[in-house]
């Protein structure tokens, strides 16, 4: 009988494993609603994705950065050796 609920996506309850309450299935947000109805979890996850999105240009920009820092770096050391040469 296990295995016959496993196959069909049944939990212990006999529903569905992602709608089931008492199980904490994934369509189930931590305040006993539907993920796609609940506001408190839709913001919370707004709030996150904002976050994460902030955290990536942050780390584009000192990334860019770095890179011109390297370019003026290397043109500093380049234009130094010519003028080693040249005297």
């Amino acid at each position: 009988m296990q295995a016959l609920r496993r196959q069909r996506g049944l939990c212990e309850h006999g529903r569905v494993r992602s709608a089931c309450k008492e199980c904490g299935g994934s369509g189930i947000c931590e305040h006993g609603r539907w993920r796609h109805k609940c506001k408190d979890y839709r913001c919370a996850r707004a709030e996150a994705d904002t976050q994460e999105k902030a955290a990536v240009a942050l780390a584009a920009v000192a990334a860019l950065e770095g890179e011109t820092a390297q370019r003026q770096r290397q043109r500093l050391r380049q234009r130094r050796s010519v003028a080693s040469v040249l005297l």
